[in-house]
């Protein structure tokens, strides 16, 4: 769908110092919505891969999860349509308070004992649609809140919070699917939705990006986005690799975790907490890489050491059993987390630190629409390769994948070779 009436969305003035107590209640808002969000999709995977049975959870939370970013994906370039007809603001707080929601509908579905496969796939495809909005309208939000000399910068200080917030989330949601099902945790999850979308909906018109009418279309202005700027073409790139390769690792934890003999029963719990905590590790990583490296190169560098992790991951199951198990996969989960969620504040700070102010949104638009239309595959790949062969066949695949990935980008590309910054 194309529209006539495409938009410019200018920033605040970032320099401007924010009060004490608005930054501290964005954070607060945000590391619940984060917190929340690590309980939905610990429980929302966790009804998948029951649905599926044993012979197929795999694939059928790689499906559910698909039409989940297919259909963000789909409508990730209608938002900012949506904001310029409604206000970035408006739109941001109806599209969070629409997905809470949802998150307590399947709930209540859960406790009435009525989930089932086509349940959930209707409920990922009205999760897809309102998680468009938040997807791309977080990430700027974020910045005008927290601040950042860079988007990497900024990326970095929201994956911060959200690393403390996950982990709380994910420990937390596995606690209460152990004792009490998933239909609790989505509840909740609904519910903690509810801070972020009232410091949001009262902040100023002055905290929001600023709407400007512009006359091109949108599929052109995304076309222009990508032809115009090569580090957006390269982030791109770089990011669908990632992707498709290690990014599933993130959300299939519960039918890989389920393969997993010596894991208890809130292991999916602990690894997704694991892997929360090494985003807390993110904004030191991005300042010390970042100041010898181009954000496209950092990014590389952290996705080829994700590949690395997910290989000794796939050993050190191997030769470990019992709880010895569980502790290293945790250990490494964590720092599978450095590397991934560095490796994506990298990404972004690539794309949009290379375009104007005003263009940022459009770019922005860009990585998420590919980062979405590319997940499926990556989700897909993993829980085939889940349900036909072994976690370690598995991780094997996606770890040794990833690092020929970057190794083929950097002797193909010659702009990816850059080791240092401008």
């Amino acid at each position: 769908m194309m529209m006539s009436g495409w938009c410019r969305i200018k920033f605040v003035d970032m320099r401007t110092r924010r009060s004490t107590v608005t930054r501290a209640e964005y954070t607060v808002g945000l590391s619940c919505s984060i917190a929340g969000t690590a309980m939905g999709l610990l429980a929302l995977t966790t009804l998948s891969a029951t649905a599926g049975g044993q012979s197929s959870r795999g694939l059928t939370t790689a499906i559910l999860l698909s039409i989940i970013a297919l259909t963000t994906g789909g409508l990730v370039p209608l938002v900012p349509r949506v904001c310029h007809r409604f206000g970035v603001r408006r739109t941001y707080v109806v599209a969070m308070l629409m997905t809470a929601c949802v998150w307590a509908a399947l709930g209540v579905l859960e406790f009435a004992g009525l989930v089932s496969v086509t349940i959930l796939y209707l409920s990922g495809i009205v999760l897809g649609g309102v998680m468009a909005a938040t997807t791309v309208l977080k990430p700027l939000y974020s910045r005008v809140f927290l601040g950042g000399a860079g988007m990497s910068v900024s990326y970095a200080r929201q994956s911060f919070i959200s690393g403390f917030a996950w982990v709380v989330g994910a420990l937390i949601g596995g606690l209460l699917i152990a004792q009490f099902g998933p239909g609790w945790p989505l509840v909740v999850n609904a519910v903690l939705f509810l801070p972020l979308a009232y410091t949001v909906g009262r902040s100023s018109t002055g905290d929001e990006p600023k709407l400007e009418e512009r006359g091109h279309r949108m599929k052109a202005a995304l076309r222009a986005s990508v032809r115009d700027h090569p580090a957006i073409r390269d982030a791109m790139l770089v990011g669908s690799c990632a992707i498709l390769l290690v990014g599933p690792m993130s959300s299939m934890v519960v039918p890989l975790v389920d393969s997993l003999e010596s894991f208890p029963e809130a292991g999916a719990g602990l690894l997704m907490a694991a892997i929360g905590l090494g985003r807390v590790g993110t904004p030191a990583v991005v300042s010390r890489m970042g100041r010898r490296m181009t954000p496209i190169a950092g990014a590389m560098l952290a996705y080829g050491l994700s590949g690395a992790l997910l290989i000794v991951l796939a050993v050190s199951s191997m030769v470990f059993t019992g709880v010895a198990e569980v502790v290293v996969w945790c250990m490494l989960g964590a720092a599978f987390g450095v590397g991934r969620f560095s490796g994506r504040a990298f990404e972004v700070g690539a794309g949009l630190d290379s375009v104007n102010e005003d263009e940022r949104v459009v770019a922005m638009t860009s990585l998420i629409l590919v980062a979405l239309l590319t997940t499926p595959l990556g989700l897909l790949l993993w829980g085939v390769l889940l349900d036909v062969s072994t976690p370690q066949v598995t991780l094997l695949v996606a770890g040794v994948g990833m690092l020929l990935a970057i190794a083929l980008l950097r002797l193909t590309r010659p702009t990816l070779r850059a080791a240092r910054p401008d």
